[in-house]
């Protein structure tokens, strides 16, 4: 079964980010929800409240100054003017003060704000019956003085500034209640904002929390990508990369997917390596039959032919000394004998070739019983004495089967150059012939070839 651990990994990881990144969004969301809220509490609640508070302040202001207006009044109708701004000023109060309670409902402070205002009302009337009896007082005193009205006005005058000084006192009254509430309104907006402020500060906290969460895992990530994607499939590319790549070059760690295409170019390379000794197996075997007799297992004339043509190439100036050699009587040998053992004969003449000549002699078999044998650095005498040695070996020892003696008969041309191997070859040939006309089992050193 295929590994799916590295698929498995990256979707964990996935997850993981997806999980950090969705939970920083809804943090800020729930934030900015928190801060949106609290900032129209401060504008819809709070700051109305204080603006009321304000509005009233100015209205009580406003009253002690109709009150000074009603206490200049000289006549009816100017009384009734000042009545009139006090009573409105009035209305303002108990609208504003009725506004400001909505506002701060659960405040325990209001029964004084209530009483200082309504006992404010009460006294500028009772201003307001003074200072009628008073006009009406002095309208009499114009019209006819007496004795006994003077008396009369010196003590309505005395309770009119009573009453004044009742009205100074019930507004600073008013005034103190308003200011407690204001006072009041401004600590709530402070500790609004102080709160606001901590909250923003907790929330910083923790938004750089879940961002320091994210990097880590982000670096985490790359880390782990590289450490078990990138770096491994580089080191299966460095070992692929090699001219001839070898399977313990491929690592395989683990049960994933990258495992798995690991072991499968291993195994595609053994495969490939297999394969390649083969075929390298198959042509050795093919040049080897290429350039060696089946039978015998030395070169044949078609590498004796590109052996020379190399030497021609290579050392044209070299001298070469050529055999031509052949068994006595092979075709008595198959005759009597039969190919098998003729075959047999041929592989014990060849294993001597081998083991008795020198090794930088090339030994090649032409076809049949006759065989070429190619000197290289070598002297005639020096080649002469080598074949006198191999006929010699060959004739004293007997082969199977049957303990069959044979002998050699050979041609042996010397002192030719690399390009001179076809007259070579007809002199050793020559000189072949020479040697089995004279009775066999004997070498015969051909004429030397004369060059201008």
């Amino acid at each position: 079964m295929s590994g799916t651990g590295l698929t498995t990994k990256t979707a964990l990881f996935t997850i993981l980010l997806t999980l950090l990144t969705l939970s920083t969004v809804l943090l800020a969301l729930l934030s900015f929800s928190g801060y949106r809220a609290a900032i129209n509490h401060l504008a819809d609640q709070q700051t109305q409240a204080l603006m009321t508070a304000s509005r009233l302040v100015q209205q009580s202001e406003s009253m002690v100054a109709s009150s000074a207006l009603l206490l200049l009044a000289d006549t009816h109708a100017s009384r009734r003017r000042a009545v009139f701004e006090i009573t409105d000023r009035s209305e303002w109060i108990g609208r504003l003060t009725d506004a400001l309670q909505q506002y701060r409902n659960h405040d325990r402070h209001f029964a004084e704000l209530t009483q200082a205002r309504f006992a404010l009302a009460e006294n500028l009337q009772h201003l307001d019956t003074l200072v009628g009896e008073r006009i009406n007082l002095l309208g009499r005193l114009e019209q006819a003085p007496a004795g006994d009205e003077l008396p009369a006005l010196r003590q309505l005058e005395q309770r009119l500034r009573q009453g004044v000084e009742i009205n100074r006192r019930l507004s600073r009254d008013l005034s103190v209640a308003v200011g407690f509430h204001i006072h009041d309104i401004r600590n709530g907006i402070l500790n609004t904002v102080a709160q606001l402020n901590t909250d923003i500060e907790r929330r910083e906290r923790q938004l750089l929390l879940i961002a320091a969460a994210a990097l880590l895992m982000v670096v985490i990530t790359v880390v782990y990508i590289h450490r078990t994607i990138v770096h491994r499939i580089l080191a299966l590319q460095r070992a692929i990369s090699h001219e001839r790549p070898r399977p313990e070059y491929v690592v395989v760690q683990g049960r994933d997917e990258i495992s798995d295409m690991a072991r499968s170019v291993r195994n595609y390379i053994e495969k490939i390596g297999k394969n390649e000794a083969r075929i390298l197996n198959m042509n050795q075997k093919l040049h080897f039959m290429a350039n060696h007799d089946a039978l015998t297992g030395l070169y044949n004339r078609h590498h004796f032919e590109h052996h020379v043509q190399a030497l021609r190439l290579r050392a044209p100036d070299s001298h070469l000394c050529l055999a031509m050699v052949d068994i006595d009587f092979f075709k008595s040998i198959n005759d009597r004998f039969g190919h098998d053992a003729g075959d047999r004969v041929l592989t014990q003449v060849a294993a001597t070739f081998i083991s008795v000549l020198p090794p930088s002699t090339l030994v090649a078999r032409f076809g049949g019983e006759e065989f070429a044998i190619l000197f290289t650095g070598t002297s005639a005498e020096q080649a002469r004495q080598a074949l006198e040695h191999l006929r010699g070996q060959l004739a004293g020892t007997p082969l199977e089967p049957h303990d069959l003696r044979v002998t050699l008969s050979g041609g042996l041309a010397c002192d030719y150059r690399p390009a001179d191997i076809g007259l070579a070859l007809k002199a050793a040939d020559t000189a072949l012939y020479q040697a089995k006309h004279q009775g066999r089992n004997r070498i015969v050193l051909a004429s030397p070839l004369h060059t201008a």
